[in-house]
């Protein structure tokens, strides 16, 4: 199984920052719409959902990573499947209308707006919430109806009433995690510079606590019991109404057993298919080269090139543990050979 999983793609943990020594094996990838995206990323509540059977939860065990549009990411390690969502108190107690900028007719009923109308300018009704949002995941349900005017918007923001990206879906159930910075927090209720006449019922805002059986648990650490992303850009999009793109990545455990750098000039690197090789002037390798070992070597901007040596190769870098074949195992995307270089050895074993 192991040889199997070797001739495929392999991607060196050192390009994967912060983790151990191993070598990672994509073995799923695709696309989630942001309709069906669900993730948590609070610490203590980290957890994901794409709305899709098997997906993730075939996938126990593995790596991770989640790119928005504009290629910012978070990763982490999948624990265990979900069981069942789970929902915290009710937060929609009731509605404010914003008196520097009101709905002009407003009828409430609890949580419900049975009617709100404004015809000039811009509205606000709001509903403050005391708890810290910062990065949970809310479910939203409201049953909505326009008469007339335009719709307006529904989102988690703070108080500058600027941040619109945490946006609800109107009429139905939607999730959104919340992402912006607040000294307070609200949701609300938005008409911007137009005119609107809607009633909005049936409202709930609650927060996902755990995921649902199409979901799973994530861990910073592989086989871990904390509950947080192991990495999170700052500015990763929570609610792209672009979409994500996914890898999945399993992990096979291989130490690194030796590392150096390399001049170019001391270099000598083939990438030509059939007669890959390796070797650096002053570093003698051959005590790897016996088949059992994978050269990882990097160029200036971290992209990779591996392989097995092969057994008394003499340099010689074959694309299967044991193999003939004087392949690369694979190169990466723009690897460039004008540079100095990084060297590792990793053990693989019998």
């Amino acid at each position: 199984m192991l040889k199997y999983l070797l001739s495929v793609l392999l991607v060196i943990t050192l390009s994967i920052p912060s983790f151990a020594a191993g070598i990672y094996v994509p073995v799923a990838s695709g696309t989630v719409t942001q309709a069906n995206m669900k993730i948590s990323a609070v610490d203590g509540t980290a957890f994901i959902d794409f709305t899709a059977a098997t997906v993730l939860t075939s996938k126990i065990g593995h790596l991770l990573r989640i790119t928005d549009s504009a290629g910012r990411q978070i990763q982490g390690f999948i624990k265990a499947a979900g069981t069942g969502e789970t929902l915290g108190s009710e937060l929609m107690l009731g509605w404010t209308n914003y008196s520097t900028h009101p709905y002009e007719t407003l009828t409430l009923s609890g949580a419900d707006i049975t009617q709100a109308v404004n015809t000039t300018g811009s509205a606000y009704l709001y509903r403050s919430l005391t708890t810290a949002i910062r990065l949970k995941l809310f479910k939203f349900v409201n049953t909505y109806s326009l008469s007339s005017g335009t719709d307006p918007l529904v989102y988690l923001d703070d108080s500058s009433w600027s941040n619109a990206t945490s946006r609800f879906t109107r009429n139905g159930t939607s999730y959104r995690t919340a992402q912006t910075t607040p000294s307070e927090s609200y949701i609300c209720v938005r008409n911007l510079n137009t005119t609107a006449d809607f009633s909005m019922t049936g409202i709930s805002l609650k927060q996902v606590l755990t995921p649902s059986a199409t979901g799973v648990t994530i861990v910073s650490t592989k086989g871990g019991t904390t509950f947080n992303w192991a990495n999170k850009n700052s500015a990763f999009n929570y609610n792209d109404a672009s979409g994500y793109t996914y890898l999945i990545y399993k992990v096979l455990g291989a130490p690194v057993v030796d590392s150096n750098t390399c001049t170019n000039a001391d270099a000598a690197i083939n990438l030509t298919a059939g007669s890959a090789a390796w070797s650096c002037t002053g570093i003698d390798d051959a005590a790897y080269q016996d088949g059992k070992h994978i050269i990882a070597v990097y160029d200036t901007a971290g992209v990779a090139a591996f392989g097995y040596y092969k057994s008394s190769g003499s340099g010689a870098v074959v694309n299967a543990k044991g193999g003939a074949t004087q392949n690369w195992i694979s190169v990466g995307a723009g690897f460039s050979t004008a540079g100095n270089y990084t060297r590792k050895v990793l053990y693989v074993g019998d």
